[in-house]
């Protein structure tokens, strides 16, 4: 091993400025380093209120930084020291550890930040209870995504009692040896773990991970940690079932320290996220088989990968049983009477996995007749606290329940939260309940009339509870299906908008559709918003379906007021060149709309040039127009010419008006 240090090794007593001994070091932080200036100073900050608290000394080895991370480690400790890397996690932390002088020891990782409270970490101190303990976990949130909303909850053994036996071992995932039982104390203080957010980092991560355990697995081919480690950095199914069948075996063969408990767990992650339900319940079975793991903390996991796998097999009362069971366990988990003897081998608590796994367990007991028990469950459930993504699926299963209960009101307070989390969820829950109160209220069948009721309280909650949303979403709602005779519904949504400025696209797409009058709303619009609005309708609907919906609705309404032309001309700009006959409807309202906004005097071939491109092409179709109403043949293509000058796009449009005169018009 190279190494060299910047400082002589601490004793654990050390003088202060005055000569004094200091008291004796009654906690020592290590971290190992190396290019960590995106987080050490945020992590270092956060050590404050503890080493303000305690007798505290901080120890930095560096393993080759070459940006800020070492000039920022010596702002916050005189105890910085250089190791030359090794591969091997181990060496670096065991090099730290030979310089700590504390009575306890903890270490952790520079993208790991605590809690503003460690009020529990200075009372394990403070209160002495450290000495009834060898070690002590913290609780980590490992962060997932890059917006820190989802994450697992890992509780580590990151603290221990400095004896002379203590060291670390493993080459990576290096973790505390401490030559006696482990006797850990549970410290509820939580820190924020960034480190595997982004998949470039974690890319790189794997890649060097697997090329030093590789290295261990070709001296030790029998060694169940690197073995299920290689499991874990495998790429593929295929590469990463063979490891687990290498594992699989040594359990088999009995193997000392084959660790049959990780294995049945990790098979049980493994084949349930490979969507092999049969196999993740048979070795998630095996797992609670094993004698002493009912209370432990991976247990959690597998209950409910188990549980989950179960459903997925339509075997719901197996899935209700580890359902429950997971429950209770999940209980204790809260109050901390857990075991941690296999916690480092579990991914993490999800943040949002208990809250999930109520909407299974409804929807067994939903599926199996018990509609009142299902109710219950969900009556403690809330679709802000899961993954965003999980939320149509969740609400499939709300909105059976609520339904079936005749609870409106729950209905309604489950769309509310969905309206602030995400319209297009909101939009789903809605059609959901929508159809399904539909579809009962119609059926020749006890009950129809109650949800014929039930469908109208419904309709009139949700609206006056979220009334743009409520309508923009119903709009979408109706126009998806394609049947005509809404309306009177979809005018009711228009009328409630307050202003244009305010207004949901897809209810004015609706309204188009519907053939509904837009003068209310209208009339409080500026010629930006109308065209701003045209541009989205178009984006969101396509050429197609936005062509199908609004040429019908341009030739069948009459304007009565300059905000009406206005936006019957911004909804023919996008698709003006589908055809001349849509082009020369979009001619004629521009000439429409110039002759009732400019006066007269404007109006002639002088003045015209200072007028917008699109009113000065307008002025000449007006002009032809008057041409050939007068039967001016020549008066009629002299101006046409002029209006393709300025808008040379409209020459098919121009051939198709002047076919008949036997004239060609150049552009």
């Amino acid at each position: 091993m190279k190494a060299n240090t910047s400082k002589a090794k601490s004793s654990k007593t050390t003088k202060t400025a005055n000569g004094s001994k200091a008291t004796d070091i009654l906690l020592s932080i290590g971290l190992i380093v190396k290019n960590e200036e995106k987080y050490l100073d945020r992590c270092l900050s956060a050590l404050k209120p503890i080493c303000d608290a305690i007798s505290t000394e901080i120890v930095i080895v560096d393993t080759g930084s070459t940006d800020a991370t070492v000039e920022i480690a010596k702002r916050y400790t005189d105890k910085v020291y250089f190791f030359e890397w090794i591969d091997d996690f181990s060496a670096a932390r065991n090099y730290g550890l030979e310089r700590c002088s504390g009575e306890w020891f903890m270490f952790i990782d520079a993208d790991e930040i605590f809690d503003e409270d460690v009020s529990a970490f200075v009372e394990f101190f403070k209160s002495g209870k450290y000495r009834d303990y060898n070690s002590a976990c913290i609780h980590l949130k490992n962060y997932e995504d890059d917006k820190y909303q989802v994450y697992n909850e890992s509780i580590p053994t990151r603290l221990a009692k400095h004896t002379n036996k203590l060291e670390f071992i493993n080459k990576i995932h290096e973790c505390f040896y401490l030559g006696e039982p482990e006797c850990a104390y549970d410290i509820k203080v939580f820190a924020d773990h960034y480190g595997y957010v982004g998949s470039s980092v974690n890319d790189a991560k794997l890649k060097r991970n697997k090329e030093l355990l590789l290295k261990d697995f070709e001296k030790d081919p029998t060694n169940a940690v690197t073995i299920s480690y290689l499991h874990f950095t495998a790429e593929g199914f295929e590469e990463k079932e063979k490891y687990l069948k290498m594992w699989l075996n040594l359990v088999e063969d009995c193997m000392v320290g084959s660790m049959p408990e990780y294995c049945y767990l990790t098979c049980t992650q493994f084949y349930f996220k490979e969507n092999k339900y049969k196999k993740a319940a048979k070795y998630g079975q095996l797992y609670l088989s094993v004698n002493g793991v009912e209370n432990e903390l991976s247990t959690i996991s597998v209950l409910i990968y188990t549980a989950d796998a179960f459903y997925c097999l339509k075997e719901y009362e197996e899935a209700k049983k580890h359902l429950n069971q997971y429950f209770e366990l999940y209980k204790k988990y809260e109050a901390g009477e857990l075991s941690y003897r296999l916690k480092t081998m579990l991914m993490g608590i999800q943040s949002y996995e208990a809250e999930q796994q109520k909407y299974v367990l409804a929807d067994c007991y939903a599926k199996t007749g018990d509609y009142d028990r299902a109710y219950e469950v969900l009556k403690t459930a809330s679709l802000k606290n899961v993954l965003l993504e999980a939320c149509d699926q969740c609400g499939l299963v709300l909105s059976d329940i609520f339904i079936e209960k005749s609870d409106v009101d729950g209905l309604i307070d489950n769309f509310k939260e969905l309206v602030e989390l995400d319209l297009d969820k909101a939009t789903s829950f809605i059609a959901e309940c929508y159809w399904k109160l539909r579809k009962e209220a119609s059926e020749e069948a006890e009950g129809a009339a109650q949800k014929q009721e039930m469908l109208g309280e419904f309709l009139k909650g949700a609206s006056e509870a979220e009334p743009q949303s409520f309508g923009g979403i119903m709009c979408e709602v109706l126009m998806s299906e394609g049947k005509a005779g809404y309306d009177g519904l979809v005018q009711s949504f228009i009328d409630m908008i307050p202003s244009f400025a305010q207004a949901y696209s897809p209810v004015i797409a609706a309204g188009i559709k519907t053939g509904c009058s837009m003068q209310k709303i209208l009339s409080t619009a500026s010629r930006g918003e109308i065209a701003a609005m045209c541009q989205k309708l178009f984006a969101g609907l396509g050429k197609d379906e936005y062509a199908e919906i609004v040429v019908p609705y341009v030739n069948a309404y009459g304007v009565e007021t300059l905000q009406e032309l206005f936006f019957m001309i911004e909804l023919l700009e996008p698709i003006r060149t589908v055809g001349p006959e849509i082009y020369y409807s979009f001619a004629m309202l521009v000439a429409n709309y110039v002759t009732n906004v400019y006066s007269e005097e404007v109006l002639n071939d002088e003045d015209v040039s200072i007028l917008p491109p699109n009113d000065a092409f307008g002025y000449y179709v007006y002009k032809a127009d008057v041409a050939q109403n007068a039967g001016d043949k020549i008066g009629f293509v002299k101006a046409l010419r002029q209006a393709l000058k300025i808008c040379p796009d409209f020459k098919e449009t121009v051939v198709m008006l002047t076919e008949d005169l036997g004239e060609e018009i150049e552009g």
